[in-house]
């Protein structure tokens, strides 16, 4: 695990990038990242009294502790729509991000695919809710 406390502290004593990535066993782009994270937050070594560990990290990737919220497909309302003439996965698949987009929840990681044939319940409408799942898995956020 990085040492961001290390860093700060061997930055105010003057050492280079390079040094500070070999003594800490770092590369050098994340001792570069760390000291500009530092001077954004307007950090300096040494840190404030009683500043844990957590609490740098915390300070520098403010974003990173929080966990990403995702909203789950409904996959028995998937199910039991892809049982109608005309639904796609392509279709389910926009009204699911659509609906995400509303409460400001991020989309669930999958990847859409490009599958705009009507699925109908003598298909396998079961397959298909399993392929929707599949595809939401791999599925590259935007």
């Amino acid at each position: 695990m990085t040492n961001y406390r290390e860093i700060l502290r061997m930055n105010s004593l003057g050492f280079n990038k390079t040094e500070i990535a070999q003594s800490l066993h770092c590369s050098r782009t994340t001792v570069r990242a760390v000291i500009r994270l530092a001077e954004e937050q307007n950090l300096q070594y040494p840190l404030p009294e009683g500043m844990s560990d957590k609490d740098l990290y915390d300070t520098l990737y403010p974003t990173a502790s929080g966990k990403m919220k995702y909203k789950m497909p409904d996959y028995e309302h998937v199910y039991k729509e892809l049982q109608r003439d005309g639904v796609t996965l392509d279709l389910l698949w926009r009204e699911y991000v659509d609906e995400c987009r509303l409460v400001h929840i991020a989309v669930f990681p999958g990847q859409q695919g490009n599958n705009s044939r009507p699925v109908r319940a003598t298909t396998g409408g079961q397959r298909a809710a399993c392929k929707l799942h599949a595809i939401m898995v791999s599925y590259n956020c935007f």
